[in-house]
């Protein structure tokens, strides 16, 4: 097979689809690679490496789209590379169509074999290739929301961590998942006052058991969600990570309506793009990250 690897020419993704060391795997297994020009530079991978490798380069990411069997990207293909690609093309990316019409329609237009990444599920419908982005989106999550909480970003001048004699910040995750503890490793790590929700009573008690009693663990339901906000004298840092693979799933989730808004805090919701299931959602771009709301909501696409 010929495989092809565009540059991502996404806002803001400086990802390359395919690393050195995978090319050399197909090539050892006798699959041609093309890669685009600089496609991998601004990840730590120069030309030369997957030349190495045996990968060829090509100039333009045209080239790449024509003479592949495969495409293998790490974003879904934006406006400008929809006509490139072939009919019986194979894409192989992150697409999240539940949030994008417009994008789905020209893969049925141009007649693409569309593979998701999103999609590939195990037989314990573990989500296997969610799995390094959820731990990049659950600990970029608490990172960012430490530093919006700064006074020089707008924020009211609050360490999660707290200082001698001073209260800790109050963060509140809803969804125990890859996400969600990968976001409350950051906030423990970083001295918060961590409580994480979840439907599951088996995952709950697998998260109390890794965290030795540092977090609070709640079933999750509308009434513990509302009790989690409205208790907290301070309310800093709200955060969602929940993943619905369908509309049923997508009832039981978040929903937050104006009562809440009169808080200010932090609202990070992590898995937007799948469906939405926070009232007052807005889908924004990395390089536009958050905006305001009575508080502040992140709303970030994977």
């Amino acid at each position: 097979m010929i495989v092809g690897i565009p540059k991502e020419i996404k806002n803001n993704e400086s990802r390359v689809g395919l690393t050195p060391a995978g090319v050399k795997e197909l090539v050892k297994r006798g699959h041609t690679v093309y890669v685009q020009h600089t496609a991998g530079e601004n990840s730590g991978f120069p030309d030369q490496e997957y030349i190495d490798y045996g990968a060829k380069i090509l100039p333009t990411i045209a080239d790449v789209y024509a003479i592949a069997d495969m495409i293998v990207k790490v974003k879904e293909p934006i406006e400008s590379e929809y006509e490139l690609i072939k009919e019986g093309q194979l894409v192989f990316t992150y697409f999240h169509f539940a949030c994008d019409e417009k994008l789905t329609l020209a893969m049925k237009e141009r007649k693409a074999v569309c593979l998701a990444y999103e999609t590939v599920q195990l037989d314990d419908r573990s989500l296997p290739l969610l799995i390094p982005m959820s731990e990049v989106a659950g600990r970029l999550s608490i990172q960012t929301g430490a530093r919006l909480l700064e006074s020089n970003c707008g924020g009211r001048g609050i360490l999660l961590g707290g200082v001698t004699g001073v209260e800790r910040a109050n963060v509140v995750i809803v969804g125990g998942g890859n996400v969600g503890t990968n976001a409350a490793k950051m906030a423990v790590g970083l001295g918060a006052n961590v409580t994480i929700l979840d439907i599951s009573l088996k995952r709950l008690a697998y998260l109390d058991d890794i965290f030795g009693g540092r977090v609070q663990t709640l079933l999750s339901n509308s009434y513990n969600i509302a009790n989690a906000v409205k208790h907290v004298f301070f309310f800093e840092f709200f955060f969602a990570g929940l993943y619905c693979r369908n509309h049923t799933e997508a009832k039981t989730g978040l929903f937050l309506n104006n009562d809440f808004h009169r808080l200010l805090f932090y609202l990070f919701y992590i898995g937007i793009e799948q469906f939405l299931v926070c009232k007052g959602n807005y889908f924004c771009k990395f390089a536009d990250i958050f905006f305001k709301y009575d508080c502040v909501q992140i709303c970030k696409s994977d």
